[in-house]
């Protein structure tokens, strides 16, 4: 009952005019978007600044105009502070309110842009995705199908598009035998069939390609088609 007369009381002093100067401590009051500590510090110095006011008067209306002069956000926070609670009190529990909405807000954001992101990312793995298809689709031969036929008569005629299909050849030198001739044996040499594979030729001595030093002897370039391996005799 006490600290309610006081608080009465100077809010009186507070409306009283006066007309030689007005109360600077009195007009200062909290921005819509300013933190209540930056709102503190300006009324403190402004308090400081009188020097008509004793300290217990000082105190009283420090307290006073903290909250009334509050924005109307702050004061709803400042509400729930039980009544007479000194500016430490307030500041403490203004300030913690602020860094929770902050932190909300921060939250949301990084929420929005995550899921942009996501957005982004699953537009690319689309993307990726169709041109993988596009590519296997391309590995096969393309049927076109459209009306009509040879002259008047209708009907339907389909065009196969074939990709062009590319053959290699890989040539394997094959190493040959030694041939032992004796002296009463008789031997008869037979002209080499002449063909249109390149590759074949007369005999060669060196290694095999690999470098094996074991094949060394007569070499003979034989043309291996692919899929097919060479059968030594």
């Amino acid at each position: 009952m006490h600290q309610l007369s006081q608080s009465l009381a100077f809010k009186a002093i507070l409306l009283v005019p006066d007309k030689k100067k007005a109360l600077p401590y009195a007009s200062i009051k909290q921005g819509p978007g300013e933190s209540y500590s930056q709102f503190i510090d300006r009324l403190a110095a402004a308090l400081k600044d009188a020097p008509d006011l004793t300290e217990e008067v000082q105190d009283e209306l420090f307290r006073t105009l903290a909250f009334d002069n509050a924005n109307s956000r702050t004061r709803t926070i400042l509400a729930t502070l039980p009544q007479g609670s000194p500016v430490d009190e307030m500041l403490v529990r203004a300030t913690r309110a602020e860094q929770n909405s902050q932190n909300a807000a921060f939250m949301a954001t990084m929420h929005d842009a995550i899921k942009q992101q996501g957005h982004i990312l699953a537009a690319a793995l689309t993307k990726e995705e169709s041109r993988g298809r596009t590519c296997e689709r391309n590995n096969y031969a393309d049927t076109k199908v459209s009306e009509g036929g040879r002259g008047d008569a209708p009907g339907i005629r389909a065009e196969i598009l074939l990709h062009p299909v590319v053959k290699t050849m890989v040539k394997q030198a094959v190493p040959l035998q030694p041939m032992e001739i004796h002296m009463d044996a008789e031997v008869h040499l037979q002209p080499m069939e002449e063909t249109h594979t390149r590759g074949v030729g007369y005999p060669r001595r060196g290694c095999d390609p690999m470098g094996d030093p074991r094949h060394e002897g007569p070499m003979l370039e034989q043309p291996v088609l692919e899929g097919l391996h060479p059968v030594e005799e």
